[in-house]
């Protein structure tokens, strides 16, 4: 015979169905079970060792009591004890009859209620009128145990599925570049998309390699002390730092790193953030800083200083009329040099002070170009110009007069870099703004103007490149800082200057070296005038003006 605790209780046939015959309940001992023999009054007539083990009673209690003693169900009729159990019982033509299964529990002496799980078999005992009942009783703590570890493992799973789920949308979708590198070495086990762009490197060509390989330099810290302070202080909140790109393109950085463990190996989150263009932005707010201290002090001077010149200019033209020696004239005619010098200084002036705002008008980017070159005076060199406008130039508007002072500006220092011989190229273009709502032509911008929301739906660039030397790059930041100059006996307004009359002109001026590394590349952009259909709502569109 073969038993389990899965399988009902089974007899040896002995010819009669005996519920006593000991040998078939010796066999019952060997089950994991318990098993309850019944009589057909419901009262128990022997437990096997697992019953009395389970109930911890001695046989001789037992013996002669309901089932009621030792088993509880809900629905139990203890008036009737053997009309419920025929209820869940099954009567065959023998002892392997099944039974229905029942969530019941079994009392102990300690009245302690163990879950059970309970079938009830029939024994028609036949020719020899020993009917009854078996009742085997499963332990149902370890399997309920075992259900609810497997639950919770199963809940924990999807939950760590979940959790993984969210962090790598968090990794991958991040505007944030986020690396992940081992502490001890700092070898780069991942990297998400917003980094990559960040280093502006191919897609996974940054993993396994170090991070002092990267391009990256953290400011007033090496790598060792880096990985040291993250490891003892728990993380390092902020810190700069620069990226050098395959392009020698400078990045300026801010990053934060916070050390955990993964797979029993110490690694660092490593969150970066691309500044540059904020650091942009805060230079150009410091210079106009610097230019509003300038233009306070220009209009409460720059009036009284013309008075002044005119006075002086005044008497020399009286005393120059009024001598016969050339050597007084020569003297009065250095006079004269020196205070048109003085004028010329003071209209520089001029373009700081908040008292000489632009002539705003309609104007034609083109025609203020050809005239900026006609009157460029070239006499001291060999120097061509050549022009180069878009198709369907949008019109600006401006005070003519002050953009040909910016243009002739460019035109001269351009002429002084190349030695007052070579080529200089001009070129025109439109900047759309309003099919990117602010999105994908942003890069085509300088930062001042990217900051403004794009109240202006486009802007006309004018681009004026020399193939001189260069522009220094430690002299790039500085080089429309007032009163910053390279050039013997230079004052340093002249760049200033420019950037405040296109100030003014709510537009951007940048300056930079050309991409192919040859001379230097000088660009302003100014509000253009769209035609109407380019417009789709009239409110944007500039009012009116006479044309230039």
């Amino acid at each position: 015979m073969n038993y389990n605790y899965t399988n009902e209780p089974q007899f040896k046939n002995s010819g009669k169905k005996d519920l006593f015959n000991i040998e078939n309940f010796l066999a019952l001992d060997n089950i994991y079970d318990a098993i309850v023999i019944l009589d057909n009054d419901g009262k128990i007539l022997r437990l096997n060792k697992r019953g009395l083990q389970l109930s911890e009673y001695e046989e001789t209690t037992l013996a002669g009591k309901t089932m009621d003693f030792i088993f509880e169900h809900p629905d139990m009729n203890r008036d009737d004890l053997t009309g419920w159990l025929d209820s869940y019982s099954k009567r065959g033509n023998g002892p392997s009859a099944r039974s229905y299964s029942l969530d019941a529990s079994l009392k102990t002496r300690k009245e302690e209620l163990i879950p059970v799980d309970l079938k009830i078999v029939h024994i028609d005992g036949g020719d020899s009128g020993q009917s009854g009942y078996i009742i085997s009783a499963t332990d149902m703590r370890i399997t309920r145990q075992l259900l609810s570890e497997i639950l919770e493992r199963e809940l924990a799973m999807r939950k760590l599925s979940t959790s993984e789920s969210k962090f790598s949308k968090l990794f991958v979708f991040n505007p944030i570049g986020i690396l992940i590198t081992e502490l001890e070495d700092g070898t780069i086990t991942d990297i998400n998309p917003s980094a990559e762009e960040i280093f502006e490197i191919p897609e996974g060509s940054l993993r396994g390699k170090n991070l002092k390989e990267t391009g990256l330099t953290l400011t007033g810290m090496d790598f060792e002390t880096f990985y040291e302070k993250t490891a003892m202080e728990g993380g390092i909140s902020e810190i700069s730092g620069e990226i050098l790109t395959s392009q020698n393109y400078i990045k300026k950085i801010r990053l934060s790193a916070t050390p955990f463990k993964f797979e029993s190996t110490a690694r660092i989150i490593i969150s970066i953030s691309d500044i540059t263009e904020n650091e942009k932005m805060r230079d150009t707010l410091r210079r106009k800083e610097k230019l509003e201290s300038i233009w306070n002090i220009a209009g409460s001077l720059v009036h009284d200083f013309n008075n002044i010149l005119g006075i002086i200019l005044g008497l020399a033209s009286y005393l120059k009329m009024n001598s016969s020696a050339s050597s007084k004239k020569e003297s009065v005619s250095q006079i004269e040099k020196a205070c048109l010098r003085g004028r010329e200084l003071s209209q520089e002036l001029m373009s700081f002070s908040k008292g000489a705002p632009p002539k705003i008008k309609r104007c034609n980017a083109i025609d203020i170009v050809n005239e900026s070159v006609k009157f460029f005076s070239a006499s001291k060199g060999d120097i061509a110009v050549q022009i180069s406008a878009q198709k369907d130039l949008w019109e600006i508007q401006a005070d003519k007069s002050q953009i040909m002072q910016v243009i002739e500006n460019f035109l001269s220092n351009a002429e002084e870099s190349m030695g007052y011989q070579g080529r200089i190229e001009i070129s025109l273009s439109n900047i759309d703004t309003y099919e990117s709502e602010g999105k994908s032509e942003i890069k085509n911008l300088p930062p001042q103007l990217g900051a403004r929301d794009f109240k202006t739906r486009g802007y006309v660039k004018i681009s004026v490149r020399d193939y001189g030397p260069g522009i220094p790059p430690e002299n790039l930041e500085k080089i429309f800082d007032p009163f910053f100059t390279t050039k013997p006996g230079g004052h340093g307004m002249g760049l200033a200057g420019v950037d405040a009359i296109i100030q003014t002109h709510n537009g951007a001026v940048t300056g930079q070296n050309s991409e192919d590394g040859h001379g230097a590349v000088f660009s302003i952009f100014l509000p253009a005038i769209l035609k109407e259909t380019d417009v789709p709502e009239k409110d944007n569109m500039p009012e009116k003006t006479n044309s230039c």
